[in-house]
């Protein structure tokens, strides 16, 4: 697991977390035509859902932990992945841009528990469970508290 930025930051550092808007007109219209995209980390830093798509249950909250934490990725509250991808990762996210898009791809699809990742290495759960720490406030206080805990004999 990645260290903290610091311990005091786990206790009193608000998790991060990214608006909900609805899309805008030429959003719609991008969704509209684009079915299968189910939500984009918006660059006024929301998160935006396809107005179109029937949501699984589940499905929504998905789509939103995966885009907050791309969003959280670009505010650099969180170093950039530096992870490798794997071999099947690099065939199947070569068309999503250069290679830090990829792996923030992966990161981001990790946290949000997508399958399309395949299998993930120690390190890109790792890094995924840094934004997890970052964005649930649960996980801030049991990163804590882990990092002070000792086992007791």
């Amino acid at each position: 697991m990645m260290p903290p930025r610091s311990y005091l930051d786990l206790l009193y550092a608000p998790p991060f977390r990214a608006p909900t808007r609805d899309a805008t007109e030429s959003e719609r219209q991008f969704f509209q035509k684009n079915p299968t995209v189910a939500g984009y980390a918006a660059p006024d830093g929301s998160v935006v859902l396809n107005p179109w798509r029937s949501w699984k249950p589940g499905e929504r909250q998905s789509v939103v932990a995966n885009e907050q934490a791309r969003l959280l990725m670009r505010s650099g509250r969180v170093p950039q992945p530096s992870f490798r991808l794997t071999p099947q990762q690099t065939q199947s996210f070569s068309g999503y841009g250069p290679p830090l898009a990829q792996r923030q791809t992966v990161a981001a699809r990790t946290l949000a528990g997508d399958p399309s990742v395949g299998r993930t290495t120690p390190q890109q759960q790792s890094y995924a469970d840094r934004l997890r720490g970052e964005t649930e406030p649960e996980s801030m206080l049991m990163q804590f508290l882990r990092a002070f805990a000792t086992p007791r004999r």
